[in-house]
């Protein structure tokens, strides 16, 4: 094999790895609005209160799609 060849095989693979890193962190982004918004729902009003978001806020906030910031 050429040393060019090899380098190419090299940026391939650190290319593929980049994706899989991007798509994991993606999905761990994803995960993560699912259980915040999960949570803030089933929080009680006075805890709502202290963080200054209406009951109506957090269901808002709770219905959003998981791919919605």
């Amino acid at each position: 094999m050429t040393q060019y060849h090899l380098s190419s095989i090299a940026n391939t693979n650190n290319t593929k790895q980049a994706l899989v890193n991007a798509i994991l962190t993606k999905l761990k982004t994803y995960r993560h609005r699912h259980s915040t918004r999960k949570t803030l729902k089933e929080l009680p009003d006075y805890l709502l209160d202290d963080m200054g978001i209406s009951r109506h806020e957090a269901i808002k906030e709770s219905q959003k799609p998981f791919w919605i910031k």
